[in-house]
């Protein structure tokens, strides 16, 4: 009896031990929220990134999720986790599945001309190129050009049609010769999808990918009210601020330019790629199908169908980034590990989020080295005073060197604008004589003279100048 009782004693001092540990040592996950929250919040103060949304997964689960900042900045309307962003290009590896979903059911091959389920054929770089494939569109190595075009949402300009697009592309070179980015090829793949089902792009995702995901409230191409309802506005960053821009409408939408989800819907699509094709008791593809998938062509080390690949440490991870103007996204999972992240901004910040990405990623891997990301503060400048004979003395056109196109600054009340070569005009503000900088683009203008006369000017834009000399 006395024996029995220590046993049980022992038992309960073990699981006190056991839970006191625990709280002492947090699981990786719980780590791995604290240091992304600290540096997020940091992100956000130091950059002016209006919101950033995460969510952490392991396994089958989302195992955290979280927004920072605003959704809309003017409003200070908090972004939450159903805050929804464009996907971007991160939605490519969507079409992916459905080709590859069409594919085990026998009414797609990869490997055979694209031309074979087209309505209109596509033009072969030559007549002695080889074929265009499904699978050189889907691995960006059909021999296209690099392709993207954005319109203004409310523009009353008309729109080309898929068709119209898809009629147009013209290879650059023979299939297999160069990895080319291009969005252009994921519409081909898209009327393919349409001419086999009968379906449009969007209805086939919706009614094969994200009813089995359990998002059958959602649609894939046209948000639904309740998703715009919810959406963050898109910005631009200058000079650690945020300004608000234009929404933009993708016309080569199948490539990903019209989704928008948020990080935690997102996250159901990559855990059935890190449970081998199956969410939860659905199976979107076979573990075949998912092999092929992933696999790498044509010898390009780090992209496969749709999704990039990286094979480090004996680990293999998929990863893809998307860009929109106002808008950013991106996700890296481990099948390994069974790990991952996804991330989505409101602005393009692709280079901050590329950083949080690799450390959420490191941290989820199991990571304890934890160091501090690097500032992405940027440089601001001081506004001076400049009378007002003074300004007008920087009045005129400036004839950009090579070419035929003008810069002209002009006058509106006390302050000075720059007007470009498409008629769009930026406020310039003085920080140094004969120095301004742009007051919504982290660009700066430097004023050059000529016997006592302003004579040109230099743009500075990143890493490129442009100079222009005035000409009246």
């Amino acid at each position: 009896m006395e024996k029995i009782k220590f046993i049980l004693v022992l038992t309960i001092l073990l699981a006190s031990s056991i839970q006191a540990q625990n709280k002492e040592q947090p699981s990786q996950t719980e780590y791995a929220k604290d240091i992304l929250t600290k540096e997020i919040k940091r992100m956000i103060e130091e950059t002016g990134i209006p919101s950033i949304s995460i969510a952490l997964i392991r396994d089958e689960n989302v195992v955290w999720a979280e927004a920072f900042g605003y959704a809309n900045v003017k409003t200070k309307t908090p972004a939450t986790t159903s805050t929804t962003y464009s996907t971007g290009s991160t939605a490519k590896p969507y079409m992916s599945m459905a080709i590859m979903q069409l594919v085990e059911k026998g009414l797609v091959d990869l490997d055979k001309p694209v031309n074979d389920y087209l309505e209109n054929p596509i033009t072969s770089f030559s007549e002695n190129s080889k074929p265009i494939t499904i699978r050189h569109l889907l691995s960006h190595q059909s021999g296209l050009p690099a392709s993207a075009n954005f319109v203004p949402l409310w523009s009353k300009e008309k729109r080309k049609s898929l068709k119209e697009i898809a009629n147009n592309v013209k290879p650059v070179r023979e299939p297999e010769k160069q990895f080319e980015y291009c969005n252009d090829g994921f519409v081909i793949s898209a009327l393919v999808i349409q001419n086999i089902t009968g379906k449009n792009y969007g209805d086939y995702v919706n009614d094969n990918i994200l009813k089995p995901l359990g998002l059958d409230n959602l649609n894939f191409t046209q948000p639904t009210p309740e998703t715009v309802e919810e959406m963050a506005l898109p910005y631009k960053l200058a000079y650690n601020n945020s300004f608000p821009i234009a929404q933009q409408y993708s016309e080569p939408y199948p490539a990903g330019g019209l989704t928008y989800l948020t990080p935690t819907q997102m996250s159901r699509f990559l855990i059935a790629h890190l449970n081998k094709g199956k969410y939860l008791e659905n199976r979107l593809l076979s573990e075949e199908s998912m092999g092929v998938f992933h696999e790498t062509s044509f010898g390009h080390e780090y992209y496969g169908l749709g999704i990039g690949v990286e094979k480090k440490n004996d680990k293999t991870y998929l990863f893809h980034s998307g860009l929109q103007d106002g808008y950013v996204a991106t996700f890296n999972i481990n099948l390994n590990s069974r790990t991952g992240v996804y991330l989505m901004a409101n602005t393009i910040a692709e280079r901050h989020l590329a950083v949080l990405s690799a450390l959420a990623t490191e941290l989820m891997d199991g990571n304890k080295d934890y160091k501090p990301i690097p500032s992405f503060v940027s440089k601001e400048f001081k506004e001076i005073k400049i009378t007002e004979n003074d300004l007008h003395k920087f009045i005129g056109t400036y004839k950009i060197d090579g070419t035929n196109f003008d810069l002209t600054i002009l006058k509106k009340k006390d302050r000075l604008y720059l007007k470009n070569p498409t008629n769009v005009e930026y406020e310039i503000i003085p920080y140094e004589k004969d120095k301004f900088y742009l007051k919504t683009e982290e660009e700066q203008i430097e004023f050059k003279k000529s016997k006592n006369k302003i004579s040109g000017m230099v743009l500075r834009s990143k890493n490129q100048e442009i100079i222009a000399k005035r000409t009246e």
